[in-house]
């Protein structure tokens, strides 16, 4: 059973928010999001899991354009194998 991680911040219309060139900067290469449907309080996306290795900026990387909650589907076994164990830590970081 996956587990839901929540951190409260403000997506708008179709598309998040308060996405700049800068934010592209430090890395080749953001994370992909892809809309799946609007909700009449926002947006739904779906995301391939962090990198491990970036994991801090994947998620400093998701408040940026203004994602508010985030629910993990992987197990605790997956977390742990793809080096996912502070996820839940940089998500409540505001």
């Amino acid at each position: 059973m996956g587990r839901k991680i929540v951190h409260p911040v403000a997506v708008e219309g179709n598309r998040p928010t308060r996405l700049t060139k800068s934010n592209y900067s430090k890395r080749p290469m953001k994370p992909s999001l892809y809309l799946i449907a609007n909700c009449p309080a926002g947006c739904l996306f779906i995301m391939p899991k962090p990198s491990g290795e970036w994991l801090e900026d994947d998620i400093a990387h998701y408040k940026t354009v203004g994602l508010t909650d985030v629910v993990s589907l992987l197990r605790s076994d997956e977390i742990d194998e793809l080096n996912l164990l502070d996820e839940e830590f940089f998500l409540r970081q505001s």
